[in-house]
């Protein structure tokens, strides 16, 4: 079956546990490798969830395994660029997958869009946001940011073929304490915040993804069209 270029397929999963939804990438990776697929974007949770990035210092993860247990915290090292983060309920998660293009230089543009695509979706949800803290305009890290903090993540993989993998995830009102015990994405002294703890109380995970979908459709171009798994 042929799909039109701007076609994008979406699933919305709920809450899925990690290794689960590891494995749904891979398979829709070789799937959309082989074209049988459209670009596809997975929006779930994960219940408590630390992953490890390519380049983690372990230095940021001092995590002691009795706490881990005693929370039944998942712990993962993955092949996503970007260091150590938190999974957990009430973060709304996003995993497309994508076919890029043949230039590498679509990879950091694309990470430029899931900004700008997190940026217009916090618009939607009145919320004003910007892709770096205003303390690191040179040199800045990946990302999306409030005045009060750092609101969502971007941590992917692309693929010899130019398949994107992993995505993003923005924090709607996820129990930030789980941050706390870490140092996310290895930048020191700054907080993650979530949408609940600046005030936005009334914002659900529903809003939020749809939200991100009337984003991902302007920003990326897409149709997209809302499919079961």
């Amino acid at each position: 079956m042929e799909y039109r270029e701007n076609i994008c397929h979406v699933f919305l999963k709920g809450q899925m546990n990690y290794t689960d939804a590891l494995s749904c990438q891979n398979q829709l990776s070789a799937l959309r490798k082989d074209n049988k697929i459209p670009n596809t974007l997975l929006l779930l949770e994960h219940p408590p969830t630390y992953t490890l990035g390519r380049k983690s210092n372990k230095a940021h993860f001092q995590v002691p395994k009795e706490w881990i247990q005693s929370k039944k915290v998942a712990v993962h090292q993955v092949d996503r660029g970007g260091e150590i983060t938190y999974h957990g309920p009430g973060q709304l998660i996003g995993y497309p997958i994508l076919h890029l293009g043949q230039e590498k230089k679509q990879i950091v543009l694309y990470v430029r869009k899931l900004e700008d695509m997190l940026i217009h979706c916090l618009q939607l949800l009145g919320v004003e946001s910007d892709r770096f803290s205003q303390q690191d305009r040179n040199g800045r890290p990946t990302g999306v940011w409030l005045r009060e903090g750092k609101v969502a993540s971007i941590g992917i993989k692309v693929d010899k073929d130019m398949i994107s993998s992993h995505g993003f995830a923005l924090n709607v009102c996820t129990d930030l304490n789980y941050f706390k015990k870490i140092i996310p994405c290895g930048i020191l002294n700054k907080d993650m915040v979530s949408l609940q703890s600046i005030g936005y109380t009334n914002v659900s995970l529903q809003d939020a993804s749809e939200a991100i979908m009337q984003s991902f459709e302007k920003i990326f171009g897409f149709e997209l069209i809302k499919c079961d798994l």
